[in-house]
């Protein structure tokens, strides 16, 4: 059956069809439209009157959604080239079509990008997309804190979809730590990715993908099961982790490793104020972690505060190179603790200022250590924690690890210290008190700077 045209337009009514295809070539012809409109008496605008001009059938081409010929709309002065289209659903040949049809085919394709992306990711990272179950008291301290910090950072609502795409809040103080965290997490099939924007780049090979798609950019599920227990009750036992069995040394190593970062973010803070490219070094972190041997976090952004502030001003005179700057601004902060730590002068820690406290350093100091701000202000190492239940076994233990052999660890026992008031170790432990003063000053000869 033979296609028929759209209607003619109602201000073309009076014309025939002959007289109509004239006008239309006249106007191809290039004649003023102002006098097509006179002597056509066509009561229309000039800005109008190309909207006027019924389309024609377009040879050979059918819309593959309707299966009836597409229309052509005739050619303007200034293009001699218009699409196709459909006059049932409107649907034309380019890859910008907007019919719904097409729509639906771009959605579909989108689904199954984002599919082989999760599945690609959950594969990356061996995601065993089971649900595991676990014994929330029996998991490691490390674990527990991940955990609780992810769920407070991705769960904005009451829906059990973990979405990290438009959270504007910290996880943890650095990028890097961020994906450690949530690497972790899935490495360990406690979470599972659901979800990911459509990819930008489509020529990356699976490997390439994975490695560089930033982990706090995605939806996740937990992937958690506890018998006996609904949805709810896992989530409340993993928000609010129960912490009796936890150990003091965990808790330091915790409390070095968020410290760390913390300062770790402060250097960056700075330089980046300073429009000053830097990459952390393995060498930076360890002068970064023997500061926090002893001292805080406040007190190191202190120290690196004003070693930054010298750097300056060699930079500025030109008697140092900008990569220079950076690492003499870091090995000052390391001369100034080593300067006060040896006259065993006091200093006050800077405050937190414009860095905003993330989510991980929150509940570790309020709710793992329950002491609040004090996780800034005082050392993750010296800190003299409240029942901490530190045995003679946990002494020892570390006494070993320290000298190397009993011999050594028995002899320093023996003989007495200055840095505990010219009293033998030994004689510290018969009490609580005692032995954290005895722990502590292990932990402090354990950096080298005492022995």
């Amino acid at each position: 059956m033979e296609q028929q045209l759209p209607p003619i337009s109602e201000k073309l009514a009076h014309l025939s069809s002959e007289q109509i295809e004239e006008l239309c070539q006249k106007y191809n012809d290039g004649e003023k439209i102002k006098i097509l409109i006179r002597d056509y008496n066509i009561d229309i605008h000039a800005s109008g009157f190309y909207n006027l001009l019924p389309p024609i059938l377009s040879e050979d081409e059918l819309c593959p959604y309707c299966n009836v010929q597409m229309l052509q709309n005739r050619p303007r002065r200034t293009s001699s080239v218009n699409k196709a289209y459909c006059p049932i659903c409107g649907h034309d040949n380019s890859d910008r079509c907007c019919c719904s049809s097409c729509e639906l085919e771009r959605q579909n394709q989108q689904r199954i990008i984002i599919e082989k992306s999760v599945e690609i990711l959950n594969n990356h990272y061996n995601v065993d997309t089971n649900k595991q179950t676990v014994v929330v008291q029996d998991l490691p301290l490390y674990d527990k804190l991940y955990l609780s910090a992810f769920l407070r950072y991705a769960n904005e609502d009451d829906s059990k979809t973990l979405d990290c795409r438009k959270l504007n809040q910290k996880l943890s103080p650095t990028k890097s730590f961020d994906h450690e965290i949530i690497s972790s997490l899935l490495k360990k099939s406690y979470i599972r990715i659901c979800g990911i924007d459509v990819p930008k780049s489509q020529s990356q090979n699976e490997e390439q993908f994975a490695e560089s798609t930033e982990l706090n950019k995605l939806c996740y599920q937990l992937n958690l099961q506890i018998d006996g227990q609904t949805d709810d009750e896992i989530y409340n036992q993993l928000f609010y982790p129960n912490l009796s069995n936890a150990e003091e040394v965990e808790l330091r190593d915790l409390w070095k490793r968020i410290a760390t970062e913390e300062c770790v973010e402060y250097v960056k803070f700075n330089f980046k104020r300073l429009r000053l490219k830097w990459d952390i070094l393995d060498i930076h972190k360890k002068h970064i972690d023997n500061i926090l041997m002893n001292f805080s976090v406040g007190q190191f952004f202190l120290f690196f505060h004003n070693s930054l502030k010298g750097a300056v001003l060699e930079l500025q005179v030109g008697k140092i190179t900008r990569i220079q700057c950076i690492h003499y601004s870091i090995k000052g902060a390391v001369f100034s603790a080593e300067r006060v730590n040896a006259s065993r002068r006091t200093i006050k820690p800077f405050h937190r200022f414009d860095l905003k406290q993330s989510i991980i350093s929150h509940l570790f100091y309020s709710v793992f250590l329950g002491i609040d701000k004090k996780g800034f202000y005082e050392c993750p190492n010296t800190y003299r924690f409240m029942n901490t239940g530190i045995s003679l076994k946990i002494v020892n233990e570390k006494g070993l690890l320290v000298f190397g052999s009993t011999k050594k660890y028995t002899k320093w026992l023996d003989e007495e210290c200055i840095r505990l008031g010219n009293i033998k170790p030994s004689e510290l432990l018969n009490n609580t008190e005692g032995l954290e003063e005895v722990f502590i000053m292990l932990l402090r000869l354990d950096t080298g700077l005492y022995c």
